[in-house]
């Protein structure tokens, strides 16, 4: 008996190791190492891992378990039926969406192929983690009016792919802001790879859905940028318009707040300021 037991030990440790180290091996290989994902990704860059993570693609607070510190639980569940964790929290297309929580698939391509879903009313506003500019500068071309390339509700680099992947590198910062916003900017280089750089915008600024406005970078203190290049940092003196997607983007305390149909009449405070949602344009009271 003493023996029998030693083997069925020694046998279930085998098949513990075979389990971690070859799951492929398994029927249910593919659910061991999504839970293994579980255990080590972070896709909202909150630092907040998506098993212990309410709000696994929202970034949040540790004190709210990773959801937004003002999310009510019917905030937590809308954010929950509008990403699909399982594929790296792009927004749901309608048919995985539970019904009713999503518009139709779009044509833009800048928030992860699809447009944004139409929240209920009192849902939070659609937010993004950062922003991508795109252009074609030269070192010193006239400035630009030009709409933004993407708006990305992680970061553009790392969970959306930057234009031609120029800003896809650890060189950059993917801190979780709580003042200012970031911007990436890809330089379209003709004769070589584009350029990136990235700038972090204040508190307050406006990206309006009609007109093209200056970002209003201080490009001494909040610029930086691959191998120095001088180019990417040109198009922070461009002038920026944002598109139907999103509506206008308003910069608050690491996120882009974006104002379309849905937030109709809504306010929200940045920088001291209340601005309140009106046709799509953040209009500052």
């Amino acid at each position: 008996m003493e023996m029998l037991g030693s083997m069925v030990l020694v046998l279930l440790a085998v098949v513990v190791f075979i389990v971690i180290f070859f799951p492929d091996l398994f029927e249910f290989g593919d659910i061991f190492k999504q839970e293994q994902d579980r255990l080590t990704t972070d896709p909202d860059g909150d630092d907040i891992r998506s098993i212990l993570d309410k709000c696994p693609c929202t970034a949040g607070e540790v004190e709210s378990k990773g959801c937004p510190k003002d999310f009510t639980e019917a905030q937590i569940q809308a954010d929950k039926n509008k990403y699909n964790t399982d594929t790296g929290c792009g927004i749901l297309t309608p048919d995985e969406a539970p019904a009713g929580t999503t518009s139709p698939v779009g044509t833009d391509t800048s928030t992860q192929g699809v447009d944004a879903p139409v929240s209920p009313p009192g849902a939070p506003f659609q937010h993004y983690r950062s922003l991508e500019i795109f252009g074609n500068d030269d070192g010193g071309a006239s400035p630009e009016n030009i709409p933004i390339r993407q708006a990305c509700a992680g970061m553009v680099g790392r969970e959306c792919p930057s234009e031609d992947n120029d800003c896809d590198t650890d060189e950059f910062s993917y801190e979780v802001l709580s003042s200012g916003c970031w911007v990436m900017a890809s330089e379209d280089d003709t004769t070589d790879a584009n350029d990136c750089g990235q700038a972090k915008i204040d508190d307050g600024t406006i990206i309006s859905l009609q007109n093209y406005n200056s970002l209003n970078v201080d490009i001494t203190n909040n610029y930086v940028s691959l191998d120095n290049e001088p180019d990417p940092a040109n198009l922070f003196q461009w002038k920026w318009k944002s598109t139907s997607a999103h509506g206008s983007l308003l910069c608050k305390e690491g996120l882009w707040y974006g104002c379309k149909e849905n937030s109709e009449g809504r306010s929200l405070p940045a920088n001291g300021i209340n601005h309140v949602c009106q046709g799509s344009e953040w209009v500052r009271e």
